[in-house]
């Protein structure tokens, strides 16, 4: 048997060990991320893992995941994860031609205080919040504790990369988090008005904030039974336009928007250091732009392994 084909089998066999978390709640099945094998005409090889960034047990709970020792050179991330602290909502001051929240709409911008309120952001928060690009509020609003109790943080990613630090892996970056900021600021400020005229209202309203809770709960909890490719996709337009209330755009602007860059950052990968394995979000696979298809349009063969 192929080098190539053992390091898959070994690879599948990990990663089909992983059950990051269970519900009795909602009676989900263990999480068994989809898994593919990836050949490009020049027979370059990757291992392709869709994963879940949103984690219910905190990363030192999930000790399962450290065994994975594959034969990749590298480790590759849509970004290099970071701790909690090391995502700094900071990083969005705002530059030349950037919009303003004065630019919004003198509707929402009447709701924007009392929202980061509602979100337990404090005086002093709020008012750093409100100097930044709104989309700093934007995020602000989605990453608070108030929202939901599940952990936004990629605790998986951010396992694996220690994990292969302590293995010496080499960790590789398909798009890196400047360039996620930098296409966060393509966001218009009337796109943005939209969103936050919703999420304000979201967070001011508390039956629509429990309401959104107990979905985003079940969101966490569904995502692990994903069994073609559109599915996580299709799940997250669900969570941003159900149970955020946000409009459909932002799904292209999350998702679809981006792959074509975490493809490129994925080609290059291979070609310099196959085999590679790499680890994205599940939502990025399907949809009108995905990763799937992207990969298929530039000659590399795509086989799910699981």
């Amino acid at each position: 048997m192929c080098l190539f084909c053992q390091w898959m089998q070994s690879v599948t066999s990990i990663l089909l060990s992983l059950a990051l978390f269970q519900s009795s709640a909602f009676a989900a099945e263990p999480d068994q991320p989809l898994v593919f094998s990836l050949r490009s005409e020049t027979g370059l090889t990757a291992c392709l893992v869709a994963i879940n960034h949103m984690v219910l047990r905190a990363a030192e709970e999930s000790s399962d995941i450290v065994g994975c020792e594959q034969r990749a050179r590298a480790l590759v991330f849509e970004a290099a994860p970071l701790p909690k602290e090391g995502y700094s909502l900071a990083k969005y001051v705002r530059g030349n031609g950037d919009p303003a929240i004065q630019d919004l709409s003198d509707a929402t911008v009447r709701k924007i205080v009392p929202a980061l309120k509602s979100a337990l952001y404090s005086p002093e928060q709020i008012k750093q919040l409100l100097a930044l690009h709104p989309v700093a509020v934007y995020r602000a609003l989605i990453y608070s504790k108030v929202l939901s109790d599940v952990k936004f943080v990629p605790n998986l990613d951010l396992l694996l990369m220690n994990a292969a630090r302590q293995r010496n892996f080499e960790i590789r970056e398909l798009e890196g988090v400047d360039a996620y900021i930098d296409h966060e600021r393509t966001l218009t400020a009337g796109q943005l008005d939209q969103i936050l005229f919703n999420l304000c209202d979201l967070f001011i309203d508390p039956t629509r904030l429990q309401t959104a809770r107990t979905l985003i709960d079940k969101y966490a909890h569904d995502l692990s039974a994903q069994p073609d490719v559109d599915t996580a996709w299709k799940k997250k337009v669900w969570f941003n336009t159900v149970a955020l209330g946000l409009p459909a755009f932002t799904v292209a602007h999350d998702v679809d928007e981006r792959n074509p860059l975490l493809v490129k950052g994925l080609l290059s990968a291979m070609d310099e250091r196959s085999p590679v394995l790499v680890f994205v979000g599940a939502a990025h696979l399907g949809g009108p732009q995905g990763l799937i298809k992207l990969l298929e349009d530039q000659h590399v063969t795509v086989t799910r392994v699981r």
